[in-house]
């Protein structure tokens, strides 16, 4: 992403490619599926199937909070059946930025990057990693009117969605959720050592006791 959540991403990949990695017997992959400008009151009004049934298969909050001021993907997961991979879908972004946030073309942009998820779920069925895989679905921001930035609640707020094994199903999480710790839940996840300096931390709300 354009932010913090993806350099937070990027020194979390740098560190996954080091030879002392050591994945747990259970979770062998991570799925990240990011979503720019995505708003989480945008659940209010658009029809997201696939996202509510990652929902109800995991643990997941529409409160997460950013910090302040597709096919090809698919086929990768089949083909190589990647320990990490994270996936950047753009389109409801582009559409908040041209036409507007909360518009009826934002929440078809919704719609469609829902149906994007629901291949990269299918995909990782068919390639036979599912039950070792964990999905995790957040966004970096959302919107008022064309544009970000400032502290609204429509801005501020997104949505943080993970399942698999391990994870909590049906839950709704009530802990606080930044942005960056999305980064240390996947390190949690893949058994990383987390470096001094980040100040993310696992959702631990979200993994069965």
């Amino acid at each position: 992403m354009k932010n913090e959540l993806g350099k937070l991403i990027l020194l979390l990949f740098l560190f996954a490619l080091t030879p002392a990695v050591v994945f747990s017997q259970k979770i062998k992959h991570v799925i990240l599926i990011g979503s720019d400008g995505f708003g989480a009151y945008a659940f209010e009004n658009a029809k997201v199937p696939y996202l509510r049934t990652m929902m109800k298969e995991g643990s997941w909050s529409l409160q997460a909070r950013t910090v302040l001021p597709s096919s090809s993907a698919s086929k990768y997961i089949i083909e190589k059946k990647p320990n990490f991979l994270f996936v950047h879908l753009h389109d409801v972004d582009s559409v908040g930025h041209n036409v507007g946030h909360g518009t009826p073309e934002y929440y078809a942009a919704v719609e469609r990057t829902d149906t994007h998820i629901g291949t990269i779920l299918k995909s990782i069925k068919e390639a036979g990693i599912e039950k070792n895989t964990v999905v995790l679905f957040t966004a970096d921001h959302g919107g008022v009117n064309k544009g970000h930035g400032l502290i609204s609640m429509n801005e501020m707020q997104i949505p943080w969605i993970m399942r698999g094994p391990g994870i909590q199903r049906n839950r709704e999480l009530t802990e606080s959720i930044m942005t960056f710790d999305t980064a240390a839940t996947i390190a949690k996840l893949l058994k990383l050592k987390v470096p001094q300096a980040w100040i993310g931390r696992p959702v631990k709300g979200a993994f069965n006791k």
